[in-house]
């Protein structure tokens, strides 16, 4: 009895030590990731903000000034998707 007891408690062990390290290693993705994308997004941020500037001169005033609003927000917001779409819009003009 005493063995099948020892044998349960080390099973029960290693699975909770299993769950433990699948915990942390996700954290610690997740925390990559988030670093990651706050990396990307500044690099993002800082290539329109130079295209948008080399532009100035060439957009109206109120467009260039939506377009800095729109850029800050979408960067305080790390919306990629929106800086995106901010970008190819600068483009095109």
């Amino acid at each position: 009895m005493s063995h099948s007891y020892k044998l349960h408690h080390q099973t029960q062990l290693h699975k909770n030590h299993k769950k433990q390290l699948l915990y942390r290693h996700s954290q610690l993705r997740n925390r990559f990731i988030k670093a990651n994308n706050k990396n990307q997004a500044l690099q993002l941020s800082k290539a329109i903000r130079s295209h948008l500037q080399a532009k100035r001169r060439a957009l109206p005033q109120t467009d260039y000034q939506a377009y800095r609003q729109a850029l800050h927000n979408n960067h305080r917001t790390q919306n990629i998707a929106g800086l995106l779409q901010l970008q190819f819009e600068i483009s095109l003009r």
